[in-house]
C-alpha cells in the first residue's frame, strides 16, 4: 500500500503537475483524482474494495450457519 502511495505521488511530481509561480518560489500542484483516475489505481482499488466487501459478506454468513 504504502508502495502504491508512494508511486502516485512521484509520478504526480514528474508528470502531473501544474507550475504556478507565487512570486519567490515555483508552487506544484497535483489534481490527485485524475492523476489515480489516469494511473488506473482508482479502478484497482475499486476492485480491490468489492472482492474485501464480497469476502467479508461470505465470511459472515459463514459464521451465522456455524452459530445454528
Amino acid at each position: 500500500m504504502n508502495k502504491t502511495i508512494t508511486s502516485v505521488v512521484l509520478v504526480g511530481v514528474v508528470a502531473g503537475c501544474n507550475e504556478k509561480t507565487t512570486g519567490v518560489e515555483p508552487v506544484k500542484f497535483v489534481n490527485m483524482e485524475k492523476l489515480l483516475v489516469d494511473s488506473g489505481l482508482a479502478e484497482q482499488e475499486s476492485a480491490h474494495l468489492r472482492l474485501v466487501n464480497e469476502h467479508l459478506k461470505q465470511s459472515a454468513e459463514v459464521a451465522i450457519k456455524s452459530e445454528e
